[in-house]
């Protein structure tokens, strides 16, 4: 049985998904869909790369991955299919999927626009379609043609210089939890075993905690999440809303800097 994951942002109001898991049982009969997100901001390609970028590789080896986000200021003509890590990815060839790769050794194909041609409904007649013509006998050449001619899209990094860490939030999860893209790892090296302070709008933050509970109800804390990422939150509360300005509540550009003592 083929496993098909959909990571999209098509939302549950419209039909649009249904038409879509319609089509691929219809004409598979045999697949197993299985949502990782459907409700991603339209166009935000950096939120799906996070999203799906710490999911997919959970599934078992040989699933094939739906990740249909368009990015609002690019053509996205092209569509690509990589096999990475034992997985098949269809994704726009927008950039999306450097975003999440991290460099990791990559098969990327572009899909055959003779056999996929445009129309309005993306999802459904180019990336499900082509799904579903993979997952015959997994031969990308039959529908895709090899190619090292891919968009790539800059991520932004953390910076460390000399007794400070300056992050980015990445995502704002539904409990208004705030992802930053600082990782443990990097953390640990550049704190080599200082106190430090995590400095936000309108709190400080100088501990790291295991679990939520470890602080009382509404205080505030950091804590590295199950991807690894600094994760700031309030306990039975919403970072995004007692931590940051209302202007920022629904965005996610916006530095976290973390400052070490000497």
């Amino acid at each position: 049985m083929s496993i098909i994951t959909l990571t999209t942002d098509l939302g549950t109001k419209d039909n649009y998904l249904a038409l879509v898991k319609a089509y691929i049982l219809k004409n598979s009969g045999i697949s197993q869909i299985i949502d990782i997100s459907n409700e991603i901001d339209k166009y935000n390609i950096q939120q799906a790369a996070y999203i799906f970028g710490n999911a997919f590789d959970q599934f078992p080896e040989g699933s094939i991955h739906i990740l249909a986000v368009k990015s609002a200021n690019s053509d996205n003509r092209n569509s690509l299919l990589i096999s990475l890590s034992g997985h098949y990815l269809l994704c726009p060839d927008n950039g999306i999927f450097s975003l999440f790769s991290e460099g990791t050794n990559a098969g990327v194909f572009v899909l055959k626009n003779e056999l996929f041609p445009p129309t309005p409904f993306y999802v459904r007649d180019t990336l499900a379609k082509a799904a579903l013509a993979f997952a015959k006998d997994k031969n990308a050449e039959a529908i895709a043609d090899k190619t090292e001619q891919y968009v790539q899209a800059l991520s932004f990094q953390p910076t460390f210089s000399g007794n400070s860490i300056v992050g980015k939030c990445v995502y704002i999860d539904s409990y208004g939890n705030v992802v930053t893209n600082i990782k443990k790892d990097f953390f640990e090296a550049s704190r080599r075993n200082r106190r430090f302070t995590i400095h936000l709008p309108n709190i400080r933050i100088e501990e790291i905690t295991g679990n939520y509970d470890d602080v009382a109800a509404t205080d505030a804390l950091a804590l590295f999440n199950s991807a690894g990422h600094l994760e700031i939150a309030i306990n039975r509360g919403a970072a995004r809303q007692l931590l940051f300005p209302r202007n920022i509540h629904t965005h996610t550009d916006f530095n976290i800097t973390i400052e070490f003592d000497e």
